[in-house]
């Protein structure tokens, strides 16, 4: 995934344009997206929003409307494993992979990494750049345990979360979205 990321960000297909973020408040008690689609034997998918609307599932109009065109698009092609077709829409530091049902058509939001900036805030007011106890203790209440461990907190399951990777004790990148395929 790291790999693609790298590749993605070194790409040359450019669509220019103007990146604007409104400053939207944060608040601490802000509920965090769950899937309703979860079997209830799973844990629950605990997906962050990112300024108060950007999350997994948010249609393309709405990405568009937000944050204009993306500076590049890297067409990743049909997945067989799920039976979307997917792209990768580059702003800078933030990063979405997109998925359709069909090539062309209408898409939405399936896994978002922010890699920089202060523009960026999650839910509970987390950016890249704060520390691990500032993270750990926005998210100590729903965090789950067992798979956070020394450079990562990590909220939900492999199959639908949330992970704040934090190698020397600071926030690299958030990665919303699903890491298991």
């Amino acid at each position: 995934m790291l790999c693609a990321v790298v590749f993605a960000l070194v790409a040359t297909t450019t669509y220019k344009s103007q990146v604007v973020i409104e400053d939207t408040p944060h608040f601490l008690d802000r509920e965090i997206v769950k899937s309703s689609d979860a079997p209830e034997e799973d844990e629950e998918f605990l997906f962050d929003t990112i300024n108060g609307w950007l999350t997994v599932g948010v249609a393309d109009t709405v990405v568009l409307n937000k944050l204009g065109k993306p500076d590049s698009i890297v067409y990743e092609g049909f997945m067989e494993f799920s039976g979307y077709f997917y792209t990768e829409w580059i702003y800078d530091g933030i990063v979405l992979d997109m998925e359709s049902d069909t090539a062309g058509a209408p898409s939405s939001v399936f896994s978002i990494i922010v890699t920089s900036g202060n523009r960026y805030k999650t839910s509970r007011g987390v950016k890249v750049g704060d520390t691990k106890d500032r993270v750990y203790d926005r998210y100590k209440d729903i965090l789950n345990e067992e798979l956070t461990d020394n450079d990562r907190v990590f909220l939900g399951s492999i199959y639908g979360g949330t992970e704040f990777w934090c190698p020397n004790g600071k926030l690299k990148w958030i990665h919303i979205g699903s890491f298991a395929e």
